[in-house]
């Protein structure tokens, strides 16, 4: 799989091998370096199972600072402690080489209530290469490189309209263009409530999805039992990103909904409450109770 969305194994480091031997032959690591935060730790690394992205604007649910013109998203890993960004000084022709990673200040702050976490980035005036990283378990948890292009390449917003297709039972389907960049590698969806929280978060190698059919997903980090699901009535938003082979966010996208129960292609099917009278056996002699109870009657409006 491309990208941030490789699944390997466990890569264990038994030594310091080029990527953490400095400049040269014996020289010493830089301070700062992640090289230097490998060997410190001593730790085998977890690669590519810490997800991460990064995209330049404040729009979506990535608003809030507009001073702080990029924002590298992550999924925390599970049991993590604190994490840490890195990054090159400019572009980069080995990015396997440790060493040219310098440890970024940048405060870190919740998306989605949480659910993800993002490094809010001034942005550089050259494309440069950053790595999250994190400590769970025992293990050292390096994301994959991601190219920071928000001097040349700014990500781009609501490009082209979503389609919203709510012809299925709180199932709507969504559509959505190519990036204006072209390269696309994957697409990460999110369907948010009112409050901000995540109901789903899917990727697909394809431009479309259907809630919640995980048929064409490739990874799902919401995955619970059971399934999340979409209450009638209720107002979602559906955001999308297109995230090219190296981690940048070429392009957002947004798009409010309800959430619509329909029985037939434009036409809505609800609930109402029928009145039913319900005599109960006397009690004693020559009583009787009369209840009145409402109970729901699903009501099917006909067609035209």
């Amino acid at each position: 799989m491309k990208g941030w969305l490789k699944v390997s194994g466990l890569v264990l480091l038994t030594m310091c091998m080029g990527a953490c031997t400095g400049n040269g032959e014996g020289d010493p690591l830089p301070a700062d370096s992640l090289a230097a935060l490998v060997q410190q730790l001593g730790l085998p690394i977890q690669k590519d199972s810490l997800i991460a992205c990064a995209a330049s604007g404040q729009h979506g649910f990535l608003q809030e600072d507009s001073g702080l013109p990029v924002s590298v998203i992550y999924l925390p890993v599970a049991n993590s402690g604190e994490t840490w960004y890195y990054e090159s000084a400019g572009p980069v022709t080995d990015k396997t080489d440790l060493s040219q990673y310098q440890r970024q200040s940048l405060q870190t702050r919740p998306l989605l209530n949480g659910f993800l976490r993002k490094l809010v980035h001034p942005g550089r005036p050259v494309e440069t290469v950053g790595i999250v990283a994190t400590v769970s378990n025992g293990k050292l948890f390096l994301s994959n490189e991601i190219n920071i292009k928000s001097a040349d390449q700014p990500t781009a917003f609501n490009t082209g309209d979503i389609s919203v297709d709510l012809s299925s039972p709180l199932m709507p389907s969504f559509q959505w263009p190519v990036s204006p960049v072209g390269e696309d590698a994957i697409y990460f969806h999110v369907v948010s409530d009112p409050q901000n929280n995540l109901v789903s978060g899917t990727y697909s190698f394809d431009r479309n999805f259907r809630f919640y059919d995980l048929s064409n997903v490739v990874l799902n980090i919401n995955d619970k039992n059971p399934p999340p699901v979409l209450n009638a009535g209720g107002m979602y938003t559906f955001s999308v990103m297109a995230v090219s082979p190296d981690n940048w966010v070429n392009a957002f996208w947004s798009k409010g909904f309800e959430a619509e129960c329909w029985d037939h292609p434009g036409h809505r099917m609800g609930y109402q409450f029928r009145r039913f009278i319900m005599v109960t056996p006397p009690p004693r002699r020559g009583l009787y109770r009369i209840l009145f109870m409402n109970f729901p009657v699903l009501a099917t409006p006909s067609l035209p």
